[in-house]
């Protein structure tokens, strides 16, 4: 019998990223996953995003590079061919405005065969004292 997924093999993954040690969760990711941002506008502060291992919309986008997202001029896609590529692209320069580590909390989960999906929030507080929340 091969190995079987599970909800509770997905929130041990998920667990330490609620007190800020994302390296489990990381380190749980295949090293090549495209990282998918969607950003409302070319901001630091914005951690929303699709994660995908590939397709065919990754493989035509440069890395690292902004383009218009769903006609909207203001939104932004940015594509990271790779774990370090998002941790040295995005998470080092949007650290600098926080506090301490993003405190991701997982809100919705499902496990489907070898397939995660979840939706989660990050909190934090800002260098400036202002909460950080990423809804």
């Amino acid at each position: 019998m091969g190995f079987l997924l599970t909800t509770q093999h997905i929130k041990d993954i998920l667990a330490p990223c609620a007190k800020g040690d994302w390296t489990v969760f990381l380190d749980a990711m295949d090293p090549d996953v495209h990282w998918m941002v969607v950003e409302p506008k070319k901001d630091p502060m914005s951690l929303s995003g699709i994660y995908v291992r590939s397709s065919s919309l990754s493989s035509s986008i440069l890395p690292n590079s902004y383009l218009p997202f769903d006609g909207d001029r203001r939104s932004v896609l940015r594509l990271f061919q790779n774990v370090e590529s998002w941790k040295k692209e995005l998470m080092e320069p949007f650290k600098e405005h926080l506090q301490g580590p993003v405190h991701m909390f997982v809100d919705e989960l499902d496990v489907i065969g070898n397939k995660v999906i979840f939706e989660a929030r990050g909190e934090q507080t800002q260098k400036n004292g202002k909460p950080y929340r990423n809804t």
